[in-house]
């Protein structure tokens, strides 16, 4: 590193360039912080023509990404970047430059992040305790991503030439995700049954029968919905956009919705939470056990698959980026394999 601060003195820093030639450029400076030391490197580099290192922390990087991203993402994307950046990693990280980012610190963050989330787990030296406090750490996935949303902003600034350099390499805390459990075909039908008026049970059936995400389902236009060879036209996340075939059942339900709603833009429009309805109307159909809205579209996956349909087109219209997100849902082939492994050895 060329800007060393001068150990015992608040303000003063040595400032080490040496140029492609092998011309040396040495300076001992007083400055007000460690950026206006970085500034002035930033100039002794550009006099000599060589490649200068960032200016910008990270800090100011993260107002020009965040317009990015409101332009270019979607809203809930953007709601929870901006959560992880504000609440966890511009206190941490918001005054160094990305170009001086290191492995090291990375660690001591994840590190810091686990002693918060998990404080009877480590000792009073900050050592990771033996026992059973030790065995699970929670939070790891929400590390990860936090982690996972600063690389991201590393490597847009690096494209725009707001930086040099992308992250430095770090490994992932361990992190098993849990298997989906998928309500059963009959509890979904219950809940259906149970739904009180035709705008929530189209809502919900579109959730279980197109895989929809709530997102897609809050963004799905009239115009995406063709009737002549039933199918939806699908805007997922990123902008990515997939087709999905229509049940005879949900076009149904839909047409039934069309009529009563009129022919608005959108298919639910202003539509905002529809938790309490699906809790309402699960609690009609007397089922007590944890489902949500998004578990519809792990039954979408799951009952698809013990039908028979092959992961990749399961991947295709769930719109997952990577076909190892998709085989999540492999566990749930075992009923069938057990009773074909019954039928040929049992």
């Amino acid at each position: 590193m060329s800007v060393r601060k001068v150990k015992g003195y608040d303000n003063l820093y040595d400032i080490d360039v040496t140029s492609g030639r092998g011309t040396r450029f040495r300076k001992r400076r007083e400055f007000n912080s460690i950026l206006d030391a970085y500034a002035y490197e930033a100039k002794i580099k550009r006099d000599i023509g060589k490649k200068q290192r960032s200016i910008l922390n990270i800090s100011s990087i993260a107002e020009q990404y965040i317009d990015h991203i409101t332009l270019h993402q979607s809203p809930k994307t953007v709601i929870d970047k901006k959560k992880m950046l504000f609440s966890q990693l511009l206190p941490e990280f918001g005054t160094y430059l990305p170009d001086y980012l290191t492995q090291e610190m990375i660690d001591r963050y994840k590190k810091k992040r686990m002693m918060t989330l998990n404080p009877a787990a480590f000792d009073d030296d900050g050592n990771l305790a033996k026992g059973e406090a030790a065995k699970e750490l929670k939070g790891k996935r929400a590390v990860n991503l936090e982690l996972l949303c600063l690389r991201a902003m590393i490597k847009w600034a690096a494209n725009k030439g707001l930086c040099n350099d992308a992250m430095p390499r770090y490994e992932n805390l361990p992190y098993k995700r849990p298997l989906p459990l998928a309500p059963t075909p009959a509890e979904i039908e219950a809940i259906i049954q149970a739904t009180m008026d035709q705008f929530h049970k189209a809502l919900f059936l579109s959730l279980y029968h197109a895989g929809l995400r709530s997102q897609e389902a809050r963004s799905l236009k009239w115009d995406d919905v063709n009737f002549d060879y039933n199918y939806l036209h699908v805007v997922g996340k990123g902008n990515k956009e997939r087709i999905v075939p229509m049940s005879e059942r949900l076009a149904a339900e839909l047409k039934l919705h069309q009529s009563g709603a009129g022919q608005g833009v959108y298919v639910w429009g202003n539509i905002s939470s529809f938790k309490t309805a699906f809790n309402a109307a699960k609690r009609r159909a007397g089922i007590t056990r944890k489902i949500t809205p998004h578990k519809l579209r792990h039954s979408f996956a799951s009952h698809n698959l013990e039908a028979g349909t092959d992961l990749r087109s399961i991947q295709g219209m769930l719109g997952h980026e990577s076909i190892n997100t998709t085989q999540i849902y492999l566990h749930t082939t075992f009923k069938n394999n057990s009773a074909q492994i019954e039928k040929v050895f049992g």
